[in-house]
């Protein structure tokens, strides 16, 4: 995510809006910790920076303790659905595939993926979203949470090191492009599409 779809990827993951929170905050080995899931819902964007459709989906959050005062944040997103919106498809701005232009609305799929960074600078509070004023269903919030304000999470700053990598599989009948892979540099990029022309 450190080309500009990774900021607009960010930008829809703060976005999230939690249609229910049930966090499960007892797993872990010692040096890593699960939180949620969560259910949520949030806009999705394209790599052109307009959103393309609505998403709902459940998150996790697990925290590994990387030493030396900082943490590995990986969130996982399962149990994916998107509905298209009329507008420019996903990958109608790539350059390294075949993709089309557009979609129209109403045009269903699933998906799964992930990011996954590093937080530093902050103080890891484990039971941070059990605060009454925690909102851990947004990767900012729980960031906060967890770390605290002086924490800095790479996946949330223009420019940090974050890996991505989320597959979407459309089913609508009109679409001539059903698989679109939105991917950080080195998990091979962007590729496909999601489009009906």
């Amino acid at each position: 995510m450190k080309r500009w779809f990774v900021v607009a990827l960010v930008s829809a993951a703060m976005a999230l809006v939690p249609m229910t929170a049930a966090a499960d905050e007892g797993h872990g080995d010692g040096h890593s910790k699960d939180f949620g899931p969560f259910k949520s819902s949030s806009t999705d964007s394209s790599t052109c920076g307009n959103d393309w459709a609505n998403d709902t989906f459940k998150r996790e959050f697990v925290v590994h303790d990387s030493g030396s005062g900082s943490w590995t944040v990986t969130e996982n997103f399962d149990d994916g659905h998107f509905v298209t919106m009329t507008a420019v498809s996903p990958g109608a701005c790539e350059t390294s595939s075949h993709h089309g232009l557009l979609v129209t609305a109403g045009n269903k799929g699933n998906f799964e993926g992930f990011l996954s960074g590093s937080v530093s600078g902050g103080t890891y509070t484990p039971n941070g979203c059990k605060a009454a004023t925690a909102d851990c269903t947004t990767t900012s919030g729980f960031i906060l949470a967890v770390f605290g304000p002086a924490a800095t999470y790479s996946c949330l700053i223009s420019g940090g090191a974050c890996s991505f990598f989320f597959d979407y599989k459309g089913h609508g009948h009109e679409l001539i492009y059903r698989h679109w892979i939105n991917a950080s540099d080195d998990l091979g990029g962007n590729r496909g599409d999601i489009a009906t022309s």
